[in-house]
């Protein structure tokens, strides 16, 4: 498979796309697509590779990069193109779901909190959609829930972050969401979002008519009203 997609690839550039995964020891890997257009002008993008990865830093990422391109004598000058999705929060992410996973069991203990089905599932931050107002709602909700967890795992970057860039930057994120501006704005915007969210589920629902729609429409404008 490999080698049909190099003789379709030709000496055409191409795009390089990357993420993170991980096999079922759980150890490190680098999946890797080309995108490309192909002789006949048409938009390709096929897998290419799985490599094994010490760690997800950047410089590692770099090399294991170079290292899989170089076996099919491709060069990075023919790259137009990269794009990385979630190839250096594989850590984080263990980080916060531990976490997450001691408070939990902290507060089944202290009876804080119950058990059952369907509750205290885990759950994990979500980027926002700039086409959705919903998935910010969503979001905001995820970040309130997790706040502390996720300043457990800023604090950790803060002091063992992998470079003096991260760790500046876990500093000033600490320092951000922290503050009073921040926190009343999240939650501000969470009792707005909440408003128009649950509006714009009611307004597709299949059996919703325009009358009823439009009252729901005047209702929720009111509350926003009071709430300003």
């Amino acid at each position: 498979m490999t080698k049909v997609i190099i003789n379709d690839l030709g000496d055409e550039l191409f795009a390089v796309l990357v993420d993170e995964t991980r096999d079922i020891s759980i150890k490190e890997q680098m999946s890797v697509c080309l995108r490309y257009v192909n002789k006949e002008g048409q938009v390709r993008e096929h897998f290419f590779g799985l490599v094994h990865v010490s760690n997800t830093n950047v410089l590692s990422l770099k090399l294991a990069l170079e290292s899989l391109l170089e076996t099919y004598n491709l060069s990075l000058s023919r790259v137009r193109g990269q794009g990385y999705d979630g190839a250096t929060s594989c850590k984080r992410r263990d980080m916060l779901r531990d976490s997450q996973m001691t408070k939990t069991v902290e507060a089944l203990q202290s009876g804080e909190i119950s058990s059952g089905c369907g509750l205290n599932q885990e759950i994990a931050l979500k980027k926002a959609r700039d086409t959705r107002w919903g998935a910010h709602y969503e979001t905001i909700l995820r970040l309130i829930s997790l706040f502390l967890f996720v300043v457990n795992v800023l604090e950790y970057v803060k002091d063992d972050g992998n470079n003096s860039e991260q760790r500046a930057e876990a500093c000033h994120l600490l320092n951000v969401i922290q503050s009073f501006e921040f926190i009343f704005n999240l939650h501000l915007m969470k009792n707005i979002l909440g408003v128009t969210n649950e509006l714009s589920q009611a307004v597709q629902r299949n059996d919703q008519d325009i009358v009823n729609a439009m009252a729901l429409v005047k209702v929720s404008k009111q509350r926003l009203h009071y709430k300003r």
